[in-house]
């Protein structure tokens, strides 16, 4: 079901309560300002999950609790924070794709659930200065972890990165990615369209290779940790 695009500002709680057997829900670019708890709990097989809320929201606590078989999930608009817990239930989530959100943190145990992630676009997160100790410990089989500049370049969170301090065990992650600027080869799931695997990328230099144009220094800690074929800063 596609519903982008219309401005919406608000959805009863019982929309989508019929739509018991959809797969795909496209909300995004609308200016969602209420969300009720409830919304989605009766899409029970649903995959992909693509919605956008105004700043004005703060989503419900136990919003996703129902969509235990989405795996790719796009999360767009101006939220400044997430609830704890929020994926918990989300436990076979491949793809999160976080989308010009004005999030300034957060919470230290957001993706412990989520051992079966494989990708993860942190890029547009750019009001978050750094991430807590240990907040990927639990993506195991991350291949894919893209982080945004604020985190390379700026402030106390410079030091956190360069020592690995954000990582741990994340030894099948294939490619790390710190770019100030989605890159053309960035991971591609259109939101006008249903994903049929997981979005994949393909390093923009050879495998090894680190290219850089900030003056944060990369130590050996930080590619022990993440068991990066390719770390890529640009």
């Amino acid at each position: 079901m596609k519903i982008e695009y219309n401005n919406i500002t608000k959805l009863p709680a019982d929309i989508f309560d019929g739509f018991t057997a959809m797969r795909t829900l496209n909300l995004v670019d609308n200016n969602i300002e209420e969300l009720p708890e409830t919304i989605f709990d009766k899409l029970l097989i649903l995959r992909n999950l693509y919605f956008s809320v105004s700043n004005e929201l703060e989503l419900p606590d136990k919003i996703f609790d129902k969509l235990t078989t989405v795996e790719y999930l796009w999360l767009g608009g101006g939220m400044t924070q997430l609830p704890d817990g929020i994926f918990d239930s989300m436990t076979i989530l491949k793809w999160i794709n976080f989308r010009s959100n004005d999030i300034t943190a957060l919470p230290g145990g957001i993706f412990d659930q989520l051992t079966v992630l494989e990708q993860l676009d942190l890029r547009e997160l750019r009001s978050v200065p750094g991430f807590s100790r240990g907040i990927f410990d639990s993506c195991t089989n991350l291949t894919l972890l893209q982080l945004p500049d604020s985190v390379k370049c700026t402030g106390g969170s410079s030091a956190a990165i360069a020592t690995g301090a954000c990582y741990k065990d994340l030894y099948d992650n294939e490619y790390l990615l710190l770019a100030s600027a989605a890159p053309t080869s960035s991971p591609t799931s259109s939101p006008t369209s249903s994903p049929t695997s997981a979005p994949t990328v393909a390093p923009t230099s050879d495998p090894g290779t680190i290219s850089a144009s900030c003056t944060t220094t990369v130590s050996a800690a930080i590619l022990a940790s993440v068991g990066a074929s390719a770390v890529l800063l640009t």
